[in-house]
C-alpha cells in the first residue's frame, strides 16, 4: 500500500475543529499515541523504519519506505494489527530488533470522506495537521474544504517539522 500525506503547519487547531464539525467530519481517535521507532539493520535502511504505535486499545506495527516527496509525501506502507503491544515490543529486542527512540505525541483523528486528517501535538511543538489520502486529489480537496490552499501543504515528515521549529 502507499502513504500518501501532507503537512499543515501553524494551524488554528480550533478553528480546524469547528470546520470538521462543519462538515461532519467522523471523529475516530483523541488521545495520547505513543511510538516506538527500531533501529533498522543497514542494509535495508535508506530512509525506512519500523515503528510499533499505541493509540488508545489499537496497537499496530509500521513498515515504511520513501517512494516520493515532491508536492506531497509517498511511502510504501506495509501495517498490521498486533494484540500484545509489550509483547511485541519484547519480541523485537529478542529477535535483535533493538529500539532506536520513543516519541508520544497527542492525536486527534478524524474522517473526511476519502481522507484522514490528524491534529498532532509534540511536547514543545505547536499542534499541526496531517492530510493522509488515496491521491493527491483527494488530499487537495481535504484541503480546500478546510480552508487550506496548496502553498500551505509541506511533504514533510515529523523530522522537518523538529527542524522548522528548531527542537
Amino acid at each position: 500500500m502507499k502513504e500518501i500525506e501532507v503537512k499543515v503547519i501553524d494551524i488554528d487547531k480550533k478553528e480546524i475543529e469547528k470546520r470538521l464539525r462543519k462538515l461532519k467530519a467522523k471523529k475516530t481517535f483523541d488521545g495520547l499515541s505513543c511510538s516506538i521507532c527500531y533501529k533498522i539493520p543497514k542494509k535495508t535502511k535508506n530512509k525506512t523504519h519500523l515503528r510499533l504505535r499505541k493509540e488508545g486499545k489499537s496497537y499496530f506495527i509500521t513498515f515504511k519506505s520513501p517512494i516520493s516527496d515532491k508536492k506531497v509525501k509517498i511511502k510504501r506502507e506495509l501495517e498490521v494489527n498486533v494484540d500484545d503491544f509489550e509483547v511485541m515490543n519484547k519480541i523485537f529486542n529478542e529477535i535483535g530488533v533493538k529500539t532506536d527512540f520513543l516519541f508520544k505525541k497527542y492525536r486527534i483523528s478524524y474522517e473526511l470522506g476519502k481522507a484522514k486528517i490528524e491534529l498532532d501535538k509534540y511536547p514543545g511543538i505547536p499542534w499541526f495537521l496531517e492530510i493522509e489520502a488515496p491521491n493527491i486529489n483527494s488530499i487537495y480537496n481535504a484541503a480546500k474544504k478546510l480552508g487550506i490552499g496548496k502553498n500551505e501543504l509541506k511533504p514533510w515528515g515529523f523530522k522537518q517539522i523538529k527542524e522548522y521549529y528548531k527542537k
